[in-house]
């Protein structure tokens, strides 16, 4: 029992530093490089293409394990377009692995392992609580009673509280972040002529110095964003 609370307190903690964006790593910020306009708290950075695609970007913020986009397609031309996170692109000009390039987080993915994380959770907190009903009459009898209770039983009982407790919050930072992937992403659909779709995309985050390039490919448009990253 003490190994599984140890656990739930360990997923709990990771998944507390992706909702919260508290991360060992110094924090990044990321300036663009160009002209650009102020809207809304961003500095947004705009394209358009030649097939009449446009594009705006603004970099949001540092989230921890991710650094996260807000980002605008809207379709100006005569098709409709198919737009799609696995072909947004985070390219790191120089970091602690050389030039690469990174994938967007694909949201679709990522809520089918919560979810698949949640029901593994969901499933061991039962086990546990089935595992407890043997001690609830006798905690009845004890509760008021410290002299009597085993020093055994009342450190059984003290691990199943703070696993519950753990359990709990690994639960509530599950569903933040859900939320976030549900509702504020870029997912994945088709862009008919003169429709629009903005919301946040997220890339794995990497120490990194230098310049960066954030890459949208709604195809056939390609829109390219450069910036610089401080610490």
């Amino acid at each position: 029992m003490m190994e599984e609370w140890r656990l739930a307190q360990w997923l709990a903690a990771l998944l507390l530093v992706a909702c919260a964006g508290s991360a060992p790593l110094p924090v990044v910020t990321l300036t663009p490089e160009g002209p650009y306009e102020w809207a809304r708290g961003r500095a947004v950075l705009h394209r358009e293409s030649q097939q009449g695609v446009r594009f705006w970007a603004a970099f949001e913020r540092d989230r921890g394990e991710y650094l996260e986009w807000w980002i605008r397609v809207e379709n100006g031309s005569q098709r409709t377009l198919q737009v799609a996170p696995e072909y947004f692109f985070y390219r790191i000009a120089e970091s602690e692995r050389g030039g690469q390039s990174l994938r967007a987080l694909v949201p679709e993915r990522a809520l089918a392992e919560l979810d698949a994380e949640r029901a593994r959770a969901d499933a061991r907190e039962a086990d546990a609580a089935g595992r407890g009903l043997g001690h609830h009459f006798l905690e009845s009898v004890l509760d008021g009673m410290p002299g009597l209770e085993p020093q055994s039983f009342a450190e059984a009982r003290y691990a199943r509280r703070q696993q519950r407790a753990a359990y709990l919050t690994e639960r509530e930072a599950r569903e933040h972040w859900r939320d976030v992937l549900a509702d504020r992403t870029v997912r994945r659909g088709a862009l008919r002529p003169g429709e629009s779709v903005q919301g946040l995309v997220l890339f794995p985050r990497l120490a990194h110095v230098g310049r960066t390039e954030l890459i949208l490919i709604v195809k056939p448009a390609i829109a390219r964003f450069p910036y610089q990253s401080r610490r």
